[in-house]
């Protein structure tokens, strides 16, 4: 019932990333999120959008809708300039239901939740606590390819071009992306194969579950033309992959796998 404002608001939040996107959150709802009860808000001043939360509760727990395994970020979306608000007025809807313990997972070290909703909880008596939950790398990329590796540390570059003119002898190489909603299905079985076979770590994490969702997704993104599914091939033989999501001005590396017999 609010996808339009949804999607008319996402652009004008801080917090506004792929995960967040209701294409996402539907995405995750239909695959894990039954043995939940959903609390969708929409914070609305003078009729006009300007804050949606995805909860979720769980017995006596309330966090976002979603899970750390299949999310980067987590937030909630708030338009800018109605934080002050938004997080007192979702803390006076709270105080109404009933829980013991919010979670709220996933959120950017910049997120207005930590600015705004921790010292309001704890004015409010709640106990808060805030843990640093994992590390994010990133890279504002250059303008050129010469740029990016000028950027790198000595060895670094001479590690990358090294590795580039072994490849480059193969008799045999090539990449590409796959896009196409055609070619997914089956471009997919392989990218799981490799994900499976360059990680034992990965391969306990690709529950059939789990495959289900990425394939779910993928084929969800790639109609919104937001799936990069990137292939290598040697000698005829796909032996590396990775899988990215554009969205605005970010290439998110959501996840990736190899042939470690061309680990060289």
């Amino acid at each position: 019932e609010i996808r339009t404002d949804w999607k008319e608001i996402i652009s004008s939040c801080t917090a506004d990333t792929i995960f967040l996107t209701p294409e996402w959150q539907e995405v995750w709802w239909q695959e894990f999120g039954q043995q939940s009860e959903t609390l969708l808000l929409k914070f609305q001043v003078e009729k006009e959008m300007a804050g949606i939360g995805c909860l979720a509760r769980n017995n006596d727990v309330i966090s976002f809708l979603g899970n750390r395994d299949v999310y980067d970020y987590s937030d909630f979306l708030v338009v800018d300039g109605h934080e002050d608000s938004f997080y007192n007025v979702l803390l006076d809807y709270l105080e109404k239901e009933a829980w013991e313990r919010l979670e709220l997972f996933s959120l950017p070290e910049d997120s207005a939740t930590l600015t705004f909703l921790v010292p309001l909880a704890r004015e409010r008596g709640y106990e808060v606590t805030v843990n640093q939950e994992d590390v994010v790398p990133g890279l504002h990329l250059p303008a050129s390819w010469d740029e990016y590796l000028a950027g790198l540390s000595k060895k670094d570059r001479h590690e990358l071009r090294r590795k580039m003119r072994r490849l480059s002898t193969e008799t045999e190489y090539n990449f590409y992306k796959c896009s196409s909603l055609e070619d997914l299905d089956n471009e997919l079985g392989t990218f799981f194969q490799l994900m499976a076979d360059s990680q034992e770590a990965k391969s306990r994490f690709l529950t059939p579950e789990r495959q289900t969702f990425f394939s779910h997704m993928a084929h969800t993104m790639a109609s919104l033309d937001l799936l990069s599914l990137f292939f290598l091939e040697v000698q005829g033989e796909r032996v590396a992959a990775a899988m990215c999501f554009d969205y605005g001005s970010v290439r998110f590396l959501y996840n990736s796998g190899f042939n470690h017999d061309f680990g060289y």
